[in-house]
């Protein structure tokens, strides 16, 4: 890594490096950002704090099915039982 250290009163201050060295230390610092993230989830997901989704359920949703539905017969209800549940006709 080239860099060049700029002093402020004879104390480091700044560091100029490369743009492409940049954009390096950016991604590499975002690629550290999600690990955490997928830790913290994880962690999360095991202790069952996390909700998740059948894939068949995500697939359904992504492809624009009315989401009610999708969810009414991801849990096995008919459009009567859910209405019956939520106290509408």
């Amino acid at each position: 890594m080239t860099v060049q250290v700029l002093e402020t009163d004879g104390k480091p201050a700044f560091v100029v490096l490369p743009y492409d060295e940049y954009q390096t230390l950016l991604e590499l610092v975002e690629d550290l950002d999600d690990a955490a993230a997928i830790t913290r989830f994880a962690a999360r997901h095991d202790e069952g704090a996390e909700p998740t989704a059948p894939a068949v359920v995500v697939d359904r949703l992504l492809d624009g099915e009315s989401p009610i539905r999708v969810w009414r017969e991801n849990r096995g209800m008919t459009a009567a039982q859910l209405a019956a549940a939520v106290k509408v006709t």
